[in-house]
């Protein structure tokens, strides 16, 4: 699952004043699909969140074909609330995740980022465009 830089930058801002690129994790996506891609026999799948969150069920559809899960529509809604999956980071987290119910295009259509995070969103945006290139595109 891929997400625009300057969307995990806003959002990470929230709860780290200064984030690197290591925090953000997209050097270490580009690190695993180079991995998966060397040693591997299918090819990685790449998901970009945008593009998922126009279409969740034809991707969640995409998705459980590639891992071998069937797919089921009740996939697309859940309750809200927390879970005992949630982790020990959950409460740094997942606010936003314990009040939805199901996926939702995200409201901002444009971001203007701090000055002090667009030395970070230049480093991450090639290792963005690099797996960009690599997504896998429903109708």
């Amino acid at each position: 699952m891929l997400r625009d830089p300057a969307r995990v930058l806003a959002s990470y801002e929230k709860k780290r004043e200064q984030p690197d690129l290591s925090d953000i994790g997209l050097a270490q996506q580009v690190n695993l699909f180079d991995q998966i891609q060397t040693q591997a026999t299918v090819a990685p799948l790449v998901i970009d969140s945008a593009d998922f969150l126009q279409q969740p069920g034809a991707y969640l559809q995409r998705l459980c074909d590639y891992v071998g899960v069937p797919f089921s529509s009740r996939m697309l809604s859940w309750p809200a609330g927390k879970r005992d999956s949630d982790g020990v980071w959950a409460e740094h987290w997942y606010n936003q995740v314990w009040a939805s119910t199901g996926f939702k295009q995200s409201r901002v259509a444009e971001l203007k980022l701090a000055p002090h995070l667009q030395e970070v969103y230049d480093e991450a945006q090639p290792l963005y465009e690099r797996l960009f290139a690599y997504r896998v595109q429903i109708g």
